[in-house]
Order: C-alpha cells, then structure tokens, then sequence
C-alpha cells in the first residue's frame, strides 16, 4: 500500500490557494460588479412594476422586437409575467393532498434511513464506501 499523505497534502494546499485566491477575486467582482448590478437590476424591476400597476402596455418590450435588446451590451433583459389562478375549492383540496403528500414522502425517508441503520447493526447489509467528495468551507485565515 502506498503513502499518499505527501501526495494528499501537495493537491490539498494547491486547492487551498487556489480556493482562497477565488474567494478573494469573487469578493472583488461583488464589491465592483455584483453591487451595481444588482442596484440597477432592482431599480429597473421597481420601474416595471411601476409601469405594471399603471397598466402600461409591456408589448413593445417583450418578444423578437423587445426595446430591452442591448446588442452592444450583449444583453436581452425578458420580462416574464406568469399567472397565478384565483382561489377555488377544488385547487385547496388539491393543494391539501400536496402537503400530505409531502409530508408522506418525508416520512418514507426518515423510515429508510432508520431501516437502513437498524440493517447494518444487525449485520444485514454492509455500508459500501462510495467515492470520496469534497466540499470547501471559508475560515479565518492564521
């Protein structure tokens, strides 16, 4: 059996740097980029929703010849107006049997995950090591 520990700690300080050098160019694009994008995306749906509850006709910006096609920009904004129905009795009893549904399928998972522990310490089942993943948490730096 080979020593990997060398190996693992020379691949695991290149991710590191590599994940702490990203996480510092994600901070910097938030402060430049993400932040005024994200005021002038807020600012542009305020005025839609302005616009909307004026009833203004939103035609002229939607579709093939919409006003929000910004070629120079690389950029077509659509404007998405879903529906949503009224209430009515039979939509409730509907949406009664989702919640029971939901909370069916909840249970049936709790039930396998427990049959599944009570399995392996009968000796029933083995536990299978799968492949390893890897999941990269931010802490304090030294």
């Amino acid at each position: 059996m080979t020593d990997h520990n060398h190996e693992l700690i020379q691949a695991g300080l290149a991710a590191a740097k590599a994940f702490d050098e990203f996480k510092q160019g994600e901070a910097t694009m938030l402060t430049n980029f993400g932040q005024p994008y994200q005021a002038a995306r807020k600012l542009l749906q305020v005025t839609v929703n302005t616009a909307f509850a004026d009833n203004f006709d939103l035609a002229n910006f939607k579709g093939d010849k919409s006003r929000f096609k910004f070629p120079e920009q690389g950029a077509h904004i659509i404007i998405e107006c879903s529906e949503k129905p009224t209430a009515h009795d039979s939509i409730d009893r509907i949406d009664e049997q989702i919640v029971k549904a939901e909370a069916r399928l909840k249970e049936l998972k709790a039930r396998k995950k427990a049959q599944i522990e009570k399995l392996a310490i009968r000796g029933d089942i083995d536990m299978v090591p799968q492949l390893p993943s890897l999941r990269f948490k931010q802490i304090a730096k030294a």
